[in-house]
């Protein structure tokens, strides 16, 4: 085989190999974007779902769910809330509109830049000694 001919081989098998790695690439680039199709279909099915456990766990004042492997509680957290411009220029417009200027002016003396926002949210934990129903006899 010549020097040509050998390098013209060698191109070749490069060829096939650089294509063979574009393919699985692409398939394993797909198969990502599948997943992540599904994982966000997932995603809103769950957050539907923690929507119904946590209006029903606030409606009937339930502070936990248990289950044999896991536990669902309900965890509030609280922070502050600044007000911003939207905020603002939205109770200013209400006085405004009011025409009451010693409600106003007792607004903007007496409120703080910032208040408390309290959100609830489920906080799931696993039951690492807890026992498996089932399995009694």
């Amino acid at each position: 085989m010549s020097q040509y001919s050998q390098h013209q081989a060698e191109e070749l098998d490069e060829t096939r190999q650089l294509k063979a790695i574009v393919k699985e690439w692409f398939e394993i680039d797909n198969t990502i974007r599948e997943v992540n199709g599904k994982l966000n279909v997932l995603r809103k099915k769950r957050k539907t779902l923690q929507e119904d456990i946590l209006r029903f766990m606030e409606d009937y004042e339930i502070d936990e769910l248990k289950t044999p492997q896991d536990t669902i509680e309900l965890a509030s957290t609280t922070r502050n809330q600044y007000v911003n411009s939207r905020s603002l220029l939205t109770m200013l417009t209400q006085f405004a509109t009011e025409k009451n200027i010693p409600a106003l002016k007792h607004f903007l003396i007496s409120t703080p830049l910032h208040t408390q926002k309290t959100a609830s949210r489920l906080k799931r934990t696993k039951n690492f000694d807890s026992v498996d129903l089932n399995s009694l006899p």
